[in-house]
């Protein structure tokens, strides 16, 4: 199996799940933003956030208009918010308390998050 049958594999099935737990349980949602409006956690979260994306990176990195591309696009995203979360935490909370606040369009994000999900699973088993 080739590495990026890995990531899709383990992308799509991450996503689904974790879309799908909070469409039907948006509570969640508040909860996982109280978690996190402390500076401290932010941090820790950027430092997780920054050596997994590093790690995506590494592991697979070839850009494209396909679902191969969809994979190293969601690596470099990891690794960009985690720089984000660890070099500016304050703004990450000034977001955070506006996301807080305005969380009716969440869940047709969840369900896009569920269908990208689908697709790499897809994508992942059947190449």
């Amino acid at each position: 199996m080739e590495i990026v049958n890995f990531l899709a594999q383990f992308w799509g099935i991450s996503l689904a799940l974790v879309g799908f737990a909070f469409l039907l349980n948006p509570n969640h949602i508040q909860k996982c933003l109280g978690f996190i409006e402390n500076e401290a956690v932010i941090v820790l979260s950027g430092i997780v956030g920054t050596m997994l994306g590093v790690l995506l990176v590494l592991t697979y990195s070839a850009w494209g208009w396909n679902w191969q591309g969809l994979v190293t696009f969601l690596g470099w995203a990891v690794l960009i918010e985690g720089l984000l979360w660890l070099f500016f935490p304050a703004f990450v909370l000034e977001m955070l308390v506006k996301y807080k606040q305005k969380t009716e369009w969440m869940p047709y994000i969840f369900l896009g998050i569920i269908i990208v999900g689908c697709f790499l699973v897809y994508s992942g088993f059947s190449a």
